[in-house]
């Protein structure tokens, strides 16, 4: 398998990554599908469509639900048919796990991108792209948090965005142990992971933060700062 993946934690990062994810998705012969939680998504494109149009990216192929919620999966599958490339947003988490992870739509993104469609996730798409999607109560409507699985591009794992060390890690503890895995990244701002193949490729920007967990019960974990030059 090919399988690269593009965690990337906020809209600064963002711009300063497109220009590899571009690249690693064909270059001037990208096509990319975005993909986005809002059904006033038009108003947000050229957040997401500017840097990629700098790098030189040739298409952009928006998707989102209509005001009523509902995502178009015609348009899903064509969109992802075109594409060489698959961004999914930022925005609430809880809206891109229906959208994107569920049934058909999330089986359909993991057997593209398992085979060679380069995958990017800003925020909340990064939060999807792991085995456990897990966000914290504080971060969700209702209060209740998240812990459900999500697109298992990256297995074992799950992530956390805008990662703070203090408020952050007993909560992605508490998500490792009930769901069962034993890696968890969190990318503070400013901080883009790349992966190839589950493995830690590159960092852009500030160092990703690994949190293992060793001991499930007792919720023993060991913390360390990645960084890691493109090979």
């Amino acid at each position: 398998m090919n399988i690269k993946l593009y965690l990337i934690s906020d809209g600064d990062a963002y711009e300063n990554t497109a220009a590899s994810f571009v690249e690693a998705a064909g270059g001037e012969k990208a096509v990319i599908a975005l993909l986005l939680h809002a059904p006033n998504f038009e108003r947000y494109l050229p957040f997401y469509t500017d840097p990629l149009k700098a790098a030189g990216v040739s298409q952009v192929l928006p998707v989102g639900p209509d005001v009523f919620g509902r995502l178009d999966k015609a348009a899903l599958m064509a969109a992802l048919d075109a594409s060489t490339g698959v961004m999914v947003g930022g925005g609430d988490t809880e809206i891109y796990w229906r959208l994107y992870t569920l049934d058909l739509m999330g089986a359909e993104i993991r057997s593209r991108v398992q085979a060679g469609m380069v995958y990017g996730g800003l925020s909340a798409g990064a939060d999807i792209a792991t085995q456990i999607c897990a966000v914290s109560p504080e971060d969700t409507e209702d209060g209740a948090g998240l812990i459900k699985p999500g697109l298992n591009l990256l297995p074992e794992s799950l992530t956390i965005t805008h990662f703070n060390l203090q408020s952050s890690v007993p909560f992605m503890v508490e998500a490792m142990q009930v769901s069962g895995v034993s890696r968890g990244w969190g990318l503070g701002e400013e901080t883009t992971a790349v992966f190839v193949d589950g493995r830690l490729s590159e960092t852009i920007g500030q160092p990703v933060h690994l949190v293992e967990l060793l001991d499930r019960k007792t919720g023993e974990y060991r913390q360390t700062d990645l960084t890691q030059e493109s090979a």
